[in-house]
């Protein structure tokens, strides 16, 4: 299970990174190109196979629209019943 949210974690910051440097020189992202340059930049230890299945999944996240950097997390269950 920390695989996956390691995983989730380093995804989520190449297309933060991503897309604030987009955002900058009022661009947006529609190849990989990019991804991959963040990637690399943020994270040099990780394999470049590795570097390049994040950055393809990051991209497919972004054409998909499903990544929305204002919206937090949901929080679990077990955190709802705590804070009543």
């Amino acid at each position: 299970m920390a695989k996956v949210d390691g995983r989730r974690a380093h995804i989520d910051a190449i297309i933060r990174q991503a897309q604030q440097e987009a955002s900058l020189k009022g661009k947006q992202i529609r190849i990989v190109d990019p991804l991959v340059l963040c990637a690399k930049r943020l994270f040099p230890y990780l394999p470049d196979q590795v570097l390049s299945e994040y950055a393809r999944t990051a991209l497919r996240v972004i054409s998909n629209g499903r990544h929305d950097m204002t919206v937090e997390p949901q929080p679990t269950l077990l955190i709802h019943f705590l804070s009543q």
